[in-house]
């Protein structure tokens, strides 16, 4: 329910997992202590079973960041430093040459190439990135 939160959470460095489908409400409890994780939910039930979660009241998106942000304020050096799809860490490809599932326009522009260590997905600066960092500093001047 709150997966979108998630991947933008991620692009601002914080570590965020999901709980697989089918799981209890009971195994996600067990998850968050034994992680030492903070719980986010739109849930009250679960929210009130576990001391360190946060009721997210919004259904927007938006509204959801800004609610989780004016408590956990980013890190603008943690940007970009986890996978929005499995939650790894991002590392700069040594590879010279090519690099799987980058366009040949990305490649020969000589930019920057990060791959997740955890499934191998790629990223790099273009035009989805500016627009991305545009909206998380949009984020955090309404925060202020």
């Amino acid at each position: 329910m709150l997966r979108r939160l998630g991947k933008w959470l991620r692009m601002m460095g914080f570590d965020v997992e999901y709980p697989e489908k089918g799981i209890s409400d009971s195994e996600i409890i067990e998850s968050c202590k034994k992680e030492s994780r903070i719980l986010l939910t739109r849930d009250q039930e679960l929210y009130a079973r576990f001391p360190r979660s946060i009721l997210i009241r919004s259904e927007d998106f938006k509204d959801q960041v800004l609610q989780f942000i004016e408590q956990f304020p980013p890190d603008e050096q943690k940007y970009f430093t986890r996978c929005t799809e499995c939650n790894g860490i991002l590392g700069k490809s040594g590879k010279p040459g090519p690099v799987a599932g980058v366009p040949d326009s990305v490649k020969s522009s000589g930019k920057d190439i990060w791959v997740c260590s955890k499934c191998g997905k790629v990223y790099w600066h273009g035009s989805h990135y500016y627009r991305i960092l545009q909206q998380i500093r949009k984020f955090e001047e309404e925060i202020k």
